[in-house]
């Protein structure tokens, strides 16, 4: 089987890794052999005031949505880490958390950020800084968002919890009908393998494309909720769209090549909610 790299999704098919993509689009030079120059983040001295009001500008310029909330204290960090030729890695993740907490997109703090860098050396911001603010961004809003919601802001999937919520509700559906749970829906169960996808800076993008080859095969009110780092179950309905729309699944998963081992089954439900109740911990524990 042909296997491909992990991509977002819009993007373009392509061998390379989401990390490959923005290494391509990154492509710094080594513009102070004393201070590691852009690859590490650091730049020949500048003077703060100078480099803060063209950074300002640019990203003003740029697409920045509300003026008199471009600058935080975290902005004169970042400044006067890279107008003092020293490491700004550590100082673009602050501000990464600071844009998430004031409601700023991670397009428009991507965006920001390139404003910066292209008042410096080499045009573009390092990978290492990228990474530092998207991690920061992301961490800062999925905590925000999780308080708010039962779904994963990334994955797009549910919680265990919610995923138990709603077993309860078909169970008393079905009951207060005269019919079997069994007849109307089935678990759908998702092994991802031995290792669950990849680690750090990879794992945000998996979880993305993870999310979404799920959502496109089962586009309608399927509960899918992801119950631990290897596993995902689905409450689906058993329907006549329930075979090919597995076998779709099997194949999409299939073609991640950050996934061995991947495994999709079906699981009949039980007869009462307290046995697919404790199904669902089964699966969990032993996936």
């Amino acid at each position: 089987m042909t296997r491909t790299r992990l991509r977002l999704p819009g993007m373009p098919a392509t061998d390379e890794g989401p990390g490959d993509v923005i290494r391509n689009e990154v492509r710094p030079s080594i513009v102070d052999q004393r201070t590691g120059g852009a690859r590490s983040g650091r730049f020949a001295p500048r003077d703060p005031a100078d480099l803060r009001e063209a950074w300002s500008r640019e990203s003003l310029k740029n697409g920045w949505a509300r003026p008199g909330d471009w600058w935080v204290p975290e902005v004169d960090a970042v400044v006067a880490a890279l107008a003092g030729g020293r490491d700004a890695v550590s100082a673009c993740g602050r501000l990464g958390r600071a844009r998430a907490d004031a409601g700023v997109g991670a397009r428009e703090s991507l965006n920001d950020l390139y404003a910066l860098y292209r008042q410096l050396p080499g045009g573009g911001p390092p990978l290492i800084a990228v990474r530092a603010l998207v991690e920061a961004w992301t961490e800062a809003t999925v905590a925000a968002i999780r308080t708010a919601t039962c779904e994963d802001p990334l994955s797009g999937l549910a919680s265990a919890a919610y995923l138990r919520t709603r077993l309860t509700e078909v169970y008393r559906e079905a009951e207060r009908d005269a019919a079997a749970v069994a007849d109307r829906h089935v678990l759908l169960v998702v092994d991802l393998g031995e290792t669950g996808g990849p680690a750090g800076w990879e794992a945000m993008l998996f979880r993305l494309t993870l999310g979404d080859c799920l959502r496109s095969t089962f586009s309608g009110g399927e509960t899918l909720a992801s119950v631990g780092p290897r596993a995902v179950i689905g409450l689906v309905n058993r329907d006549q769209h329930l075979a090919r729309r597995v076998e779709t699944l099997r194949t999409r998963l299939g073609h991640l090549r950050e996934l061995e081992g991947v495994r999709v089954w079906l699981e009949r439900l039980p007869v009462s909610v307290h046995s697919a109740l404790d199904l669902v911990a089964s699966i969990d524990g032993g996936s």
